[in-house]
């Protein structure tokens, strides 16, 4: 029964020709919105006072639009599949001032949802999809604006304004939504693990780009503790052969200070540097490359990344 019920409309309300969400999140997953069946309670209802249910073939081309329009009376019920072009809405309803005024258009929804979908019919979840009205064809080259037709046209206009607002708030809604997605990535690849061999073990994250598949971005440190007295680091890596050619440039530097390598080729690569450091005592190992590259940039793949070489591993004697 997710956002079905009962609807009730008054007078002068309306709603714009739209598609419905898509699918709503349940457990793990998500069930795909499938039919709509909308059930009207209207007794001794006049077509002239609008409010019937509009099915539109497209209302983003007005000039092609083809609308089937059903008055919403008494126990009818309207059936029809949701979709990416299921449009559908209805106009302005405008109830008789004297004797109709306190009425309004009653309605049920039902709307129904399965597990499954057909995958070429799938798009990307979605909420309520809104077109706005087209002005009337009265308005037209040499036409005469009346001081009702401004108001009209004010009106379209608030409208168009509104909604523009609506999409704008939700496309911030939905960045705020992502950046917190990213902190919350990046806060993961800081907990990875790195390959540390020998007499240290890794005591703070891991701060840079350091990836689950054993890539690195162009620089990254981590804080280390000397299980033993320490003489000599060792970094192991690799540059594959589909990355950029040419030499590298490596500066090492663990507590203030650092030791530079230069790599010429794209291949496994070792990078020592002398240590003093004594047993129980903390330390920041820091690895900088002066060569990155985005996979998606050089090869075309959807990999949007910037790497610099695979780490194979950090010994430490």
């Amino acid at each position: 029964m997710f956002g079905g019920g009962t609807h009730e409309n008054l007078h002068g309300q309306e709603l714009d020709p739209h598609i419905d969400f898509n699918a709503i999140a349940v457990g793990d997953g998500v069930v795909h919105r499938r039919a709509n069946l909308l059930l009207y309670l209207n007794k001794d209802w006049n077509d002239d006072w609008g409010g019937a249910i509009e099915l539109h073939s497209n209302p983003r081309d007005p000039d092609n639009n083809q609308i089937n329009a059903f008055s919403p009376i008494f126990n009818r019920a309207v059936i029809f599949e949701t979709n990416e072009i299921s449009w559908h809405g209805f106009p302005r309803i405008n109830l008789p001032e004297a004797s109709q005024r306190n009425n309004s258009r009653k309605c049920l929804s039902v709307y129904l949802y399965t597990k499954e979908r057909p995958a070429h019919e799938i798009a990307g979840n979605h909420g309520t999809f809104y077109v706005q009205r087209p002005l009337s064809k009265r308005f037209v080259e040499g036409y005469t604006l009346t001081s009702k037709d401004v108001v009209e046209i004010k009106s379209a206009v608030r409208q168009r304004d509104n909604y523009i607002e609506l999409y704008q708030k939700a496309e911030e809604v939905t960045g705020r939504r992502i950046s917190g997605l990213e902190r919350n990535f990046l806060e993961l690849l800081s907990r990875i693990k790195l390959p540390i061999v020998g007499f240290a073990k890794q005591v703070g994250k891991a701060v840079g780009a350091v990836y689950h598949d054993d890539w690195v971005g162009n620089q990254f440190s981590v804080e280390l503790e000397a299980l033993a007295p320490l003489s000599l680091l060792s970094i192991g890596g690799y540059i594959t052969p589909n990355s950029p050619i040419g030499p590298r440039n490596f500066t090492i530097t663990v507590d203030g200070k650092a030791y530079s390598h230069t790599v010429d080729k794209n291949e496994s690569f070792v990078l020592e540097m002398p240590l003093a450091i004594g047993a129980g005592s903390r330390f920041k190992v820091e690895l900088a490359c002066d060569v990155n590259f985005v996979p998606k940039e050089l090869h075309g793949t959807d990999d949007e990344r910037r790497l610099a070489y695979l780490l194979n591993e950090i010994r430490l004697l």
